[in-house]
């Protein structure tokens, strides 16, 4: 009997060892790929590429960063003037924001969080809470931000020393949150006016010299947060043209940039037809030397590509592109060559040496 046991514990402690040493071999241990330096390859949310960085947001709310750390945008202390590989800057985030002077994030807790240049002056290395309750949000460089809550109210925090800012001029109060209006389901900020949707479909437009407001347009599905622009139901697409050469002064058009347009990101809209367009200012605008593009009677840019899901980067010749395709790949496009990148963080030092010292538009 005794040596039946010892028989059964014999092999139950072979099974065992063995287990650990496959374990240990395969790395399944997860504390071993830490110790050893490896990390996951995360799926990119979203990417932000501007003329001196690249910001990213990773699908377990990572937001890393690679660039210059001017006035401390990756949220780095003012002696680290720039990282030459992605690093971690922030976690628990679902939206970022950014521009050359300060970045902003919405965490998962709804709360907003911002580094660099501030509305109230001054300059934050390191990310810092400034706000609860965080639904949208547009802002325009330091000179002030917007803001609607869980309940759509719209709040605006314009900058204490530029009056004006976000197209409120404030006598008292500057540096306080002042809600504006409710019901709000889109924003934009600008520098001497805000545009904003409500969800009537009514877009407003609220100017610098008095604290005043215009309806501009009707039947509005989005306000774009980056350009302005309007799309409204029947897909046209609209941008605001100023008569006066004050633009304090409120004395605007509304011009019809293009018909059966599906969707707009920051300058680019697509159509029905699936391809991704642009329509340039005519004033000072030359025709660049491009065969990935075509331009029509009308000065609409076509890019030659019938992949085209959203547009990331473009200089300013249209010689170069990133962009994410439908099959959620990115791609890397020039007069030269295309390569393809999977849609994970490992791409981003690529993408990074592939912009170079071009400058998006």
């Amino acid at each position: 009997m005794e040596d039946v046991i010892y028989l059964k514990k014999k092999i139950l402690f072979t099974l065992l060892a063995s287990f650990l040493a496959l374990n240990f071999m395969t790395g399944c241990n997860k504390s071993s790929n830490k110790e050893n330096g490896k990390s996951e390859k995360n799926e990119i949310n979203q990417i932000i590429i501007l003329s001196d960085k690249i910001l990213y947001l990773d699908n377990k709310g990572n937001i890393y960063g690679i660039g210059e750390n001017y006035y401390g945008t990756l949220g780095f202390d003012s002696d680290i003037k720039e990282v030459d590989k992605p690093t971690k800057i922030a976690d628990n985030a679902k939206k970022i924001f950014a521009d050359e002077m300060s970045t902003y994030y919405i965490d998962k807790n709804n709360s907003l969080y911002q580094t660099g240049a501030k509305v109230e002056g001054g300059i934050r290395h390191g990310f810092e809470k400034i706000a609860d309750d965080v639904n949208l949000f547009s802002n325009d460089g330091n000179f002030c931000y917007m803001t609607t809550d869980s309940s759509n109210n719209l709040h605006i925090k314009a900058s204490s020393f530029i009056k004006g800012g976000c197209g409120i001029y404030w006598d008292v109060n500057n540096e306080e949150n002042n809600t504006i209006d409710s019901n709000v389901v889109g924003l934009f900020a600008g520098g001497y006016e805000n545009l904003y949707l409500n969800d009537k479909g009514e877009a407003y437009l609220s100017g610098w010299n008095e604290n005043s407001y215009k309806k501009v347009l009707t039947n509005v599905k989005k306000v774009d947060y980056s350009s302005g622009r309007l799309l409204t139901n029947g897909g046209e697409l609209y941008e605001i043209k100023y008569t006066s050469s004050d633009v304090r002064d409120l004395k605007v058009t509304i011009e019809k940039i293009s018909d059966d347009v599906t969707g707009i990101y920051r300058k680019y809209f697509v159509k029905s037809d699936g391809k991704t367009y642009w329509k340039e200012c005519e004033e000072g605008y030359s025709t660049p030397d491009s065969t990935l593009i075509t331009i029509s009677s009308n000065n609409e840019i076509t890019l030659n590509k019938n992949d085209v899901k959203e547009i990331l980067f473009s200089n300013t010749d249209f010689t170069k592109f990133v962009y994410i395709n439908t099959n959620n790949k990115i791609v890397l496009l020039s007069e030269d060559d295309s390569k393809e990148l999977k849609n994970t963080t490992d791409s981003i030092t690529d993408i990074y040496n592939f912009v170079g010292d071009d400058y998006p538009w």
